[in-house]
């Protein structure tokens, strides 16, 4: 049948909430505390900033997102001011068109009076304040560098003593790893995905497709149920960037044995993920032990898929 385009899904319909976001970064009493997520590379960054702003949002908080380092980077530049200065005045700005009153000027200019005025505003309006920093690593001056714009900030004890107004820092490990900063200010907490977690990624993804759908194990044959485990497992670096990548890869390696061996059926079988395992560098074949599925494993009804849709679940699954 033909996508309906009504049932494509939204902005943030295939995202799931990640364990550490739920259980530590917005839980009750944990919200408006100062954290530092520690995230690799493709491990789902944008995403968590952006779940972030959409909970705050809906939490009548204003949401600050300082993520054009080479913008604050050039201000420092050309006028000199302490990046710390900078940043809290880029803070105070973007505050601004989300409040009714304007931010009052004081005339010290320390950004932690500066802040403290940005609070009481919020107070009136019955409003905290989240600063989400994000793109660090991507700052493209090296006389300045990264970690010497960054540091200023989660360094300085004084803005994080502020009540209602919370810090994310998400932030890659070469540059969690460069600075110092007061861990019983600023919690570190690591963003790590576990084989579970990845496999809940794909059926939220398929999901927005066609709801009966818990994965790529509806267009697999029986003995391969645990196929989305499978390729979580040997996903390395276990990440959903290089996981979706996996899961759009086998999609591609059926579509293609379809066209050489005239075969018609879309259902993933032992070749196609020993073929994944071969393009990943995996040594083991996939009829070895990563088939012992438990035998008490719930058998899915198959809803066999167009090429048409087929061809859209593989770019769906390349989106993080």
């Amino acid at each position: 049948a033909d996508i309906d385009e009504e049932t494509q899904p939204t902005d943030m319909d295939w995202v799931i909430e990640h364990p550490v976001f739920l259980n530590k970064l917005v839980a009750p009493g944990f919200d408006m505390r100062h954290h530092l997520i520690e995230a690799g590379q493709g491990g789902g960054k944008t995403t968590l900033r952006r779940l972030l702003k959409r909970h705050y949002n809906q939490k009548n908080t204003v949401v600050v997102e300082l993520i054009n380092w080479d913008y604050i980077g050039n201000l420092h530049k050309i006028d000199g001011r302490p990046i710390i200065n900078v940043v809290v005045d880029e803070i105070c700005r973007e505050s601004a068109s989300q409040l009714n009153n304007p931010l009052m000027d004081i005339s010290d200019n320390s950004p932690t009076n500066r802040l403290i005025n940005l609070r009481d505003k919020c107070t009136i309006e019955n409003k905290k304040c989240c600063i989400i920093i994000d793109r660090v690593d991507e700052f493209s001056n090296e006389e300045l560098g990264y970690i010497n714009i960054i540091k200023p900030i989660i360094a300085n004890i004084g803005i994080h003593k502020i009540q209602n107004i919370a810090f994310k820092y998400i932030l890659t490990p070469y540059v969690a790893h460069g600075i110092k900063f007061r861990e019983d200010i600023v919690e570190k907490v690591f963003y790590i995905w576990r084989d579970e977690d990845l496999k809940k990624l794909a059926r939220f993804r398929l999901k927005s497709i066609n709801k009966s759908l818990e994965g790529l194990m509806n267009f697999a044959e029986k003995n391969l149920q645990d196929v989305d485990f499978i390729i979580a497992r040997v996903t390395h670096p276990s990440t959903p960037r290089e996981f979706l990548h996996n899961c759009s890869k086998i999609i591609e390696i059926v579509a293609n044995s379809i066209d050489k061996e005239n075969n018609t059926s879309l259902m993933i079988n032992i070749k196609h993920l020993d073929d994944l395992f071969s393009y990943i560098g995996v040594t083991e074949k996939s009829s070895g032990n990563l088939l012992e599925s438990d035998k008490n494993q719930v058998e899915y009804d198959k809803n066999i898929l167009t090429e048409e849709e087929m061809e859209y679940c593989k770019h769906l699954l390349e989106l993080l």
